[in-house]
């Protein structure tokens, strides 16, 4: 048989007084949390079935990503309109996200351009984008990193992280011949 628990008045009233700060506290906690970033060039996917990212010695780490073409679009329209700097989120992997400027852009198809710039804050840094209708290939590097992007097919591209350790060292530089 159920037997009720008495809780006096002053419980219940302490109980609730409680419960309405600890709500109080998380609607406070949750208007001070940042709003996620929006997304960058990149909207990352899994691989279709058919799609692996390529395998090689060179390759440290590979995701599958679609491109917001949308936002090269954007960029380059309202640079062109406003004369501003244009720059976007180029969001490689969770530990490589890094802001892009536009240098120069160079018209070289009816429906392809090269997008060139650098890295907000990076120095020596250098991004090439190329583009042409859906399809997108570059190469994102900075000190110590290199990144590739390519196309895999069905919309679908691959970001690479390159290993430069994997590349055999350089030749000492060849000396000049004069006359």
């Amino acid at each position: 048989m159920y037997t009720p628990i008495k809780i006096p008045i002053k419980e219940i009233d302490y109980m609730i007084c409680r419960l309405n700060g600890l709500l109080l506290c998380l609607l406070l906690l949750q208007a001070c949390t940042p709003a996620p970033k929006q997304g960058g060039l990149f909207v990352h996917v899994n691989a279709p079935k058919n799609m692996s990212a390529r395998s090689a010695l060179a390759v440290m780490r590979a995701c599958f990503v679609k491109i917001d073409f949308g936002l090269l679009e954007r960029g380059v329209s309202a640079g062109k309109d406003t004369g501003s700097r244009i720059a976007f989120t180029v969001n490689l992997f969770d530990d490589a996200v890094y802001q892009a400027v536009l240098d120069r852009l160079d018209q070289n198809a009816p429906e392809g351009f090269v997008w060139i710039g650098h890295l907000d804050h990076v120095e020596y840094s250098q991004v090439t984008l190329v583009v042409e209708k859906d399809v997108l290939s570059g190469n994102i590097t900075l000190p110590g990193s290199i990144y590739q992007i390519r196309y895999v097919g069905e919309g679908i591209h691959a970001v690479y992280q390159i290993n430069q350790s994997a590349f055999p060292p350089e030749e000492p530089p060849l000396q000049a011949i004069t006359p």
